[in-house]
């Protein structure tokens, strides 16, 4: 009989080795990940931070289907876009994640759907979460900032401009009034075109002095 044994213990030195390199890839991903498939969808892989993340460990999530791993209340929010990633759709989506100690983190979720081929259906899928906690906070108070410099604006009956590099970009309804001319037409043209020639030297130089 031929020896089988060299080959076999090949085998698994690669299974293992393909093994380690994928926990090393996982692990070094600042994202959470992991995957569920099979006819119930259980737990086949995860990194620590998902693991940790669901309330487990990389050891006791593998194996748990998504409610299981999840908690009910948290499945039953997921559960409609998994559905809709089992359909073949790369879902993604934002969701409040509370915190134990109080508050909560904000985190982006895509499901990624795994397929053999294009005209099967999927038989798992792939899960990513980030924590976009700082850049939606940022992004949010932009918007606030915006928001009151818009209200504020046209609560004025002053005429208010803004442009960038001498070029109008943006002003309020008085400014329309104040001008005759649209806010379309007069976005891209220079700020002391509406200025009195004898005017303008001075307005120029106290733009560059930076004192607007």
């Amino acid at each position: 009989m031929p020896d089988t044994s060299s080959a076999l213990g090949a085998s698994t030195t690669g299974n293992d080795l393909h093994h380690t390199l994928l926990r090393l890839v996982a692990e070094s991903d600042p994202g959470l990940l992991a995957y569920f498939g099979g006819p119930e969808l259980r737990c086949a892989f995860a990194n620590a931070r998902y693991a940790s993340f669901a309330g487990h460990t990389v050891d006791s999530i593998v194996g748990l289907t998504p409610p299981e791993a999840l908690g009910p209340e948290a499945w039953a929010r997921v559960q409609p876009h998994v559905e809709r990633c089992l359909q073949g759709h790369t879902v993604r989506y934002l969701r409040e994640h509370p915190l134990a100690r109080g508050g909560h983190r904000v985190v982006e979720v895509q499901l990624i759907p795994h397929q053999a081929t294009l005209q099967t259906p999927p038989v798992g899928l792939m899960v990513r979460i980030d924590d976009i906690t700082e850049q939606w906070q940022a992004e949010r108070a932009v918007r606030e900032s915006n928001e009151r410099i818009r209200k504020f604006t046209e609560a004025t009956e002053e005429a208010v401009v803004f442009h960038q590099q001498g070029l109008i970009v943006d002003g309020n309804l008085a400014l329309e009034r104040l001008t005759g001319y649209a806010l379309d037409e007069l976005r891209g043209r220079p700020t002391l075109e509406f200025l009195a020639p004898a005017f303008r030297a001075a307005a120029e130089a106290y733009v560059q002095a930076g004192r607007e």
